[in-house]
């Protein structure tokens, strides 16, 4: 049973598979920036910009900004932005390298 709500709005977003195939990898790379981003704020206990938070967790480990990393899928190459951990007790899965 098709829904016609989600067939019009599939036809608007693209009308070719390079389109949909677009599509897809924006879906991937938000979904991929938005999981690193919450995986981040569960390891430190506070979520980005909470400064109140921090200090209440008594929190010495900080985020030092994201580097760039491409990842393949099966619909192409998808760019994401990773956070980079600042601490010298860091877990090494957030350090680039």
């Amino acid at each position: 049973m098709e829904n016609p709500e989600t067939a019009k709005l599939i036809q608007e977003l693209g009308e070719s598979t390079a389109d949909a195939n677009e599509l897809v990898r924006g879906l991937l790379q938000a979904t991929i920036n938005s999981g690193l981003s919450a995986e981040m704020d569960a390891h430190l206990g506070y979520v980005n910009g909470d400064r109140a938070a921090k200090e209440a967790a008594g929190q010495a480990n900080s985020r030092n900004g994201s580097y760039p990393k491409t990842v393949d899928s099966a619909y192409g190459p998808v760019d994401i932005s990773v956070p980079v951990l600042s601490s010298r007790f860091a877990s090494e899965r957030y350090h680039h390298g």
